[in-house]
């Protein structure tokens, strides 16, 4: 666990851990207000409690294995994130892949980069086997998650057109690696 502060605002950045798993919910409000902005992200269902839980069950499971890293940020017990690496199967499982977002009202104050600096460094050390490459999609107009990613040393490998619909706009996913 670590405590930062951030614009007078105290956050604790922590590891997924089973007491997750008593309150759904919590993670549940937070991915529902992230899916309300409408924000580049490839999801854009809900989900229920039962659904919420199930998922992280398998984080927590996937984290036992070594195949997945999960990291949580609170502040004042609301959780402001949820991210994490997860290795590919079979002959990917050299490449871990990225996800990424950030609670409204807790973007560009920093957090984006503790947050990548303690995913990449954990990322190489927990995952099992040893990522060679890690790697995340990102929206094109994405352009605060490019710079982020380009911060840490991340290059961009390809550009797939139109592979995101948003408010019927066809949007390109640009793929950036950093080899390890």
């Amino acid at each position: 666990m670590q405590k930062i502060i951030l614009e007078g605002k105290e956050i604790v950045i922590r590891k997924l851990a089973p007491v997750d798993l008593k309150n759904p919910g919590r993670h549940l409000d937070y991915f529902n207000a992230i899916l309300d902005e409408d924000l580049y992200i490839s999801t854009n269902k809900r989900i229920s409690v039962k659904e919420e839980k199930d998922y992280l069950e398998n984080m927590l499971a996937g984290q036992a294995k070594g195949d997945r890293v999960c990291l949580v940020a609170e502040c004042g017990g609301k959780i402001i994130s949820h991210v994490g690496s997860a290795l590919m199967a079979g002959k990917q499982n050299h490449i871990a892949v990225l996800g990424f977002a950030i609670a409204n009202g807790f973007r560009r104050i920093g957090l984006g980069s503790v947050l990548m600096e303690k995913l990449l460094f954990l990322s190489a050390k927990d995952l099992s086997p040893k990522p060679r490459i890690i790697q995340s999609g990102i929206f094109s107009v994405n352009k605060a998650s490019l710079a982020l990613h380009e911060k840490f040393g991340f290059s961009r490998a390809a550009l797939i057109p139109g592979q995101f619909m948003q408010d019927g706009k066809l949007m390109d996913e640009i793929i950036v690696q950093l080899y390890l």
